[in-house]
């Protein structure tokens, strides 16, 4: 279902129409086209309804597409989508970009529309060892703790037991996967494309 007729509230802060095309969505695109060499991706772009009056004329979904260059899993609201039919909707994906409104939860703590649980993220990542999966995470407040929060997270997962590394900026992703050599070949793809080591965190 293609949504014309009313806003819709995108991952990263856009609301409607007028931050479409924001330097977070620039950001996916560069990474999905880095890491195409992987093979195929995807992305649940976990949409939002917008609760709030906007200025900005409608979005649609396929142009979301053509800006981050990857097809999507689902054009569904949250609001409208159980988690567990959230859940098999990507766990038939191959290599996936999880982007949620604000972020990863905290464990143990029912997501809401605008978040995926770590929970959550385990077992999709668990499904499809042989991929990798992307979560995009604002769910911070901005302080010099950031990195160290970061990195908390995805220590976390590597203390269940997957391989893990983030990218560390205004815009802040984590790159899991049951498999180590794909993980391992993501890195070095964002490697050679000019991201500095200091940006990349490993899991310790």
């Amino acid at each position: 279902m293609v949504l014309r007729d009313r806003p819709i509230k995108l991952a990263g802060g856009t609301v409607n129409a007028n931050y479409f095309g924001d330097s977070y969505d620039i950001v996916k695109r560069f990474l999905l086209a880095t890491l195409r060499p992987l093979g195929g991706w995807s992305v649940h772009p976990m949409f939002t309804k917008d609760r709030r009056p906007t200025g900005g004329g409608p979005f649609v979904p396929s142009e979301f597409v053509a800006l981050v260059g990857a097809p999507l899993v689902s054009e569904r609201f949250m609001e409208d989508e159980t988690r567990e039919s959230f859940e098999a909707s990507c766990k038939a994906a191959s290599h996936l970009l999880l982007d949620p409104d604000t972020g990863i939860s905290k464990r143990g703590v029912r997501p809401t529309a605008a978040h995926v649980s770590p929970e959550e993220i385990e077992r999709i990542v668990k499904a499809r060892p042989k991929f990798v999966t992307a979560i995009y995470d604002q769910s911070f407040t901005r302080g010099p703790d950031t990195s160290r929060l970061l990195l908390e997270k995805l220590n976390g997962f590597a203390a269940c037991g997957f391989h893990g590394f983030a990218y560390d900026s205004h815009a802040r992703f984590l790159f899991l996967s049951a498999t180590r050599r794909e993980l391992e070949t993501a890195r070095t793809l964002l490697r050679e494309a000019g991201l500095p080591e200091s940006r990349l965190l490993r899991a310790r």
